[in-house]
């Protein structure tokens, strides 16, 4: 058969979808590159058909090997069918566990897509590549006057070095930050690092997160923040298998760096064979000129140009534009000019911006004064702007920026929003300031475009357009930042006060706290002395915003003392007609979520006055937040009953506002209150649909939370393997991004799983881990589940002191942290431990307690273990009949018949003491035991265990 086109389709579309590279697809091969690029350009094609095979293995194409032999020409191949398992035989017909999917990926980079060639530049490509390939080549950095195409050939060299990074190669842009401070966030940003809620500084966070790496930065003109590229140092000393490309007109002056210079590409004499610099040239009239073909004197002309301006690649770009209107000797002759002027000795400018700045001044003078005053006033903007804003702001025509963008002078991306490259933005930000009152002009425009845009979006944010409304805001960040600092120095009360809602909205959705701390902070601190009412009411709202930061930090000192301010202020309001409801009851909410690890009974009361008021207020958001936060207390207190109806009622404003995140939180968390009360399919019903929203979403952070959601699923069928495994992947994906908290409640939850597998030893080795990391991070009640488990599997090894001691100590932490939902069973843990220890009435103590628990809470997972417990108890007093029963009801969970740690505690010991009993008295025992009603038995036992207290 002859090769098929079709066999390279399949590699690239199999390539894409892996975002693997050739190079990748031929190392792993182990061959030569150049063999996977025959394939693909289709001037070669595999070997023989067992490469095919191993290709198609490779890129997940197994399914289509006859289809990839086919197409490189070899037909049909016996044997190269994917092999078939045979299916295991079920032990007893148990509900099948859910099909788990498997996590997404972690991006292998963000590099920015090209839409130019890149010409001139393949030795000094090659030349970084071996620089940064070397074991001793940590940090290069690329130096150069603004122009030479420093950022252009770092992509390029990023692009290259992709395959040899397995953690990816990330472009952090620089430009747009005004502070050395935003450096961290930046890099956090681009490498898609959430930061975390603990003690750890968010630079800390970082450099943790970065030190597991192998991964490599490119670190784009860093020239604005040399004070602050001490980070760069830090960074390489904290992870080693980190490596760092930097673009900067300046060296960074750190140890261990090679700085490469670089310099115009080759513009050589014109002859057949054009230099770099001219194709460059003449690719980019093209551009303007689709179908020109130039005629000899004019690849001469050319020529002088690109060696007046000495093979800059930005000059030439700028000079080409120009080729709408001009031959290229009129070009030439305008440069001249320039240039004489600039070598006319202007001393008060470095040497190597001479040619770039007769470049933009030569596009200045052919701007019309209405166009010069729109592109100074356009330089305002931080990486980018709209069209309605550029309207607002800089009193823009859509004709006068199309005119620029003609210019060259901006670019619009596909997304529609209009860029301008920064070293212009410098050039003409130069100009505005030479303009008499027109840069504050433009600065009060722009922020009262943007933060009247926040408070605009305050509802928007919740509703059905959520993920397009953040999408923009990220767009515009930086327009954000500016304009909030903007209105602070301006001391613009009403402006920031409106602002405030959405502002921390989205710094709570990217995980952004300590800058939410810094930007309210900053703003209430600005406004101290405006002692006007509404200069009051917005400190308020700016105190309470911080609070809110601080206590996402864990930093509840600082949260109660920002708390107990704005109260203060709230009291010492004048009587007016503004309406302080809205600050009221903010206040409320906020110290209700501040008072659920001290005091959730407290917590319930102010989060139910805060209720009322929203209520009245008609603040749907807010009440479907609250009432969430009243499900959570409910749920901490092991209440059931009372957190499903209020999760429920929470849910409903969600889905009636649109929100996916709320909806979907609502949802997983809804799930597993349900499955706590045995109603298992309705529950991996609400985890699937928050699956499948989260997915839409698109944050991996939650997209692994959602899928060890899923794995719960299984838990709750009694797939406690399956559950272990993706517990096991998620915790392990939550390492990656740095979530220290949500690694330590899925490492918590695996200890569970492996107890019950039976697999004792890694359970206490993982539980020991987890133990320490809870205590370290003062999470009480994950401390007290992980004692608890390890109470179980020193029962389990028969260290019957151990067991009784870790549950009695597991037992007060719960009872510390003010209630939870598994005290009942620690109550169980004391019991079983307690008998062991020849102790029977403390043993009927303890599994009367957690009866009572379990009843009063509606938890029908914590009145499941305590059956199971009660019947082993039962066996222990003689009472075998009833023992039987119990057992019997136990069992019909599968979370119990699968569990082999309840099979090697509880139900061993049971079966030897009803062992002497006739098959028919167990069997008829066993019948009346399915067929009884867990609720009504858990209370007949209880009443059975209270009468014998008497």
């Amino acid at each position: 058969m002859a090769y098929q086109p079709e066999f390279a389709e399949l590699i690239v579309q199999a390539l894409t979808r892996l975002d693997r590279s050739p190079a990748w697809l031929a190392q792993r091969l182990g061959v030569n590159p150049s063999t996977v690029s025959r394939w693909l350009n289709q001037s070669g094609r595999p070997a023989d058909p067992e490469t095919v095979v191993r290709v198609a293995d490779i890129l997940g194409l197994s399914g289509q090997v006859q289809g990839l032999l086919a197409a490189a020409g070899y037909g049909y191949v016996e044997g190269s069918e994917p092999s078939e398992a045979a299916a295991p035989t079920p032990v007893a017909p148990t509900p099948a566990a859910p099909s788990l999917p498997e996590l997404p990926p972690a991006r292998r980079h963000n590099l920015p897509v090209s839409l130019t060639p890149l010409f001139g530049r393949t030795q000094e490509e090659t030349e970084l590549t071996d620089l940064l390939t070397r074991p001793d080549g940590r940090l290069v950095t690329v130096t150069g006057p603004g122009g030479m195409g420093k950022s252009r050939l770092a992509l390029a060299v990023g692009s290259a070095l992709l395959a040899r990074f397995p953690d990816g190669v990330f472009w952090v842009a620089l430009a747009p930050l005004q502070q050395d401070e935003e450096m961290v966030t930046a890099i956090a940003e681009a490498v898609d690092f959430p930061f975390q809620r603990d003690k750890r500084s968010p630079q800390q966070q970082l450099l943790d997160y970065l030190a597991r790496k192998e991964m490599f930065l490119l670190l784009d003109n860093c020239e604005h923040l040399l004070d602050g590229m001490s980070l760069v140092g830090e960074v390489l000393a904290a992870a080693p298998h980190v490596k760092i490309l930097a673009t900067s007109r300046e060296r960074l002056h750190l140890s261990g760096e090679t700085v490469y210079g670089l310099a115009g590409i080759d513009y050589g004499e014109a002859n057949d064979s054009p230099s770099d610099a001219v194709q460059l040239f003449l690719h980019s009239v093209g551009l303007v000129r689709p179908g020109y073909r130039p005629e000899r004197e004019e690849l001469v002309q050319a020529a002088r140009i690109c060696r007046l301006v000495q093979g800059m690649p930005l000059a030439i770009l700028l000079a080409a534009t120009w080729a709408e209107v001009l031959a290229p000797s009129e070009i030439y002759a305008q440069i001249v000019r320039s240039l004489d002027f600039l070598e006319a000795d202007l001393r008060d400018l470095p040497e190597r911006q001479r040619s770039l700045r007769a470049v933009f001044d030569h596009s200045w003078a052919r701007l019309s004064a209405a166009e010069r005053s729109v592109f100074a006033r356009l330089t305002l903007f931080q990486g980018g702007f709209t069209w309605e804003a550029a309207q607002t702001v800089a009193q823009a025509s859509l004709r006068g920026l199309m005119g620029l963008v003609q210019k060259s002078l901006l670019s619009r991306s596909p997304a529609g929003r209009f860029e301008m490259h920064e070293l212009l933005r410098q050039y003409g930000a130069e100009k505005l300031r030479r303009m008499a009152g027109e840069e504050e002009a433009v600065r009060a425009r722009h922020a009262t475009f943007y933060l009247d845009w926040l408070r605009d979006l305050a509802m928007a944010i919740y509703s059905a357009r959520q993920l397009a409304v953040m999408g923009e805001l990220k767009a515009d960040w930086e327009n954000i930042r500016l304009a909030w600092a903007s209105a602070v120095e301006r001391e613009q009360a009403a402006l920031l006060a409106g602002a405030a809602r959405t502002l921390a909205y989205y710094c709570e959705w990217y995980g952004l706290y300590y800058e939410g701390v810094a930007l309210f902070q900053r703003a209430r601190e600005g406004l101290v002395g405006n002692e006007t009412v509404s200069g009051q009411m917005a400190r308020i709202q700016l105190l309470l915003s911080q609070a809110r930061f601080e206590r996402l930090l864990g930093r509840p000192v600082a949260c109660a003392q920002l708390l107990d301010s704005a109260e203060n202020l709230l009291e010492q309001l004048p009587t007016t007609d503004a309406d302080i409801r809205p600050l009221q009851v903010h206040l409320l909410s906020e110290r209700a979520e501040l008072l659920i690890n001290t005091d959730k009974t407290a917590a319930m009361a102010v989060a139910q006055r805060s209720l009322a008021l929203y209520k009245v207020l008609d603040d749907d958001p807010a009440m479907a937040a609250v009432l969430f936060m009243m499900g959570e207390i409910s749920s901490k207190t092991g209440d059931k009953i009372v957190t499903i109806p209020i999760l429920e009622e929470s849910l409903a404003i969600s889905r009636r506002l649109g929100g996916p995140r709320e909806i979907a939180d609502k949802l997983r968390n809804l799930g597993f209150n349900v499955s706590s009360i045995g109603q298992w399919q309705q529950a991996e019903a609400y985890v699937r649909e928050g699956y499948a929203l989260t997915q839409g979403i698109g944050n991996r952070a939650s997209l692994v939370q959602a899928e060890r959601d899923l794995g719960g699923i299984a838990q709750w069928w009694g797939d406690f393997a399956a559950a272990e495994e993706v517990h096991t992947r998620c915790r392990r994906a939550f390492d990656e991004l740095g979530d220290r908290y949500r690694s330590l409640e899925t490492g918590m939850l695996e200890v569970l799983f492996m107890t019950q597998q039976a697999k004792y030893s890694e359970a206490e080795g993982l539980g020991q881990v987890m133990l320490a990391a809870a205590r370290e991070m003062e999470q009480k009640e994950i401390e007290g589940s992980i004692l608890l488990f390890l109470s179980r599997v020193a029962q389990a090894e028969g260290r019957v002191e151990d067991a009784y001691g870790l549950a009695q100590a597991s037992a007060a932490v719960f009872a510390a942290s003010g209630g939870s939902r598994v005290p009942g069973i620690a109550y169980t843990a004391l019991a079983i431990a307690a008998f062991d220890l020849g102790r029977p009435d403390e043993a009927h103590s303890h599994i009367t307690q957690a009866l009572e628990v379990g009843l009063r809470s509606g938890s029908l997972t914590s009145l499941w273990i305590c059956i199971a417990t009660a019947g082993l108890l039962k066996a222990y007093g003689g009472d075998l009949l009833r023992a039987v029963e119990l057992d019997a009801l136990a069992m019909s969970n599968p979370q119990i018949a699968n569990d082999r740690w309840h099979a090697d505690v509880v139900r061993r010991p049971l079966l030897e003491r009803i062992a002497h009993l006739s098959a028919d008295e167990i069997a008829q025992a066993r019948e009346r035991g399915r067929a009884l009603d867990l609720k009504t038995v858990a209370a007949e036992v209880l009443a059975e265990l209270r009468m014998q207290e008497i």
